[in-house]
């Protein structure tokens, strides 16, 4: 069974393509590794079209940032 959506008014939902570019990513495949690894929510369908809610996505990407390790500066 697919998510029902439900979105409020102003809401705004991002498709594939341009999560894809949001995230730095080419691949199709990517995309999915990170779905099913649990780093990005499953996405809502309207018909055909894969859709995720920009708040969703705020907050797995802000959940992402906060589990990544600091970089550190290289030593020449």
């Amino acid at each position: 069974m697919k998510n029902t959506l439900t979105i409020n008014q102003g809401e705004r939902l991002i498709r594939a393509r341009e999560l894809k570019k949001i995230l730095g990513i080419s691949s199709d495949a990517t995309l999915w590794r990170w779905i099913q690894s649990g780093k990005l929510p499953e996405p809502n369908y309207i018909n055909a079209c894969r859709v995720w809610r920009e708040s969703d996505l705020n907050d797995a990407i802000g959940e992402l940032m906060s589990d990544a390790s600091p970089v550190t500066p290289m030593s020449r």
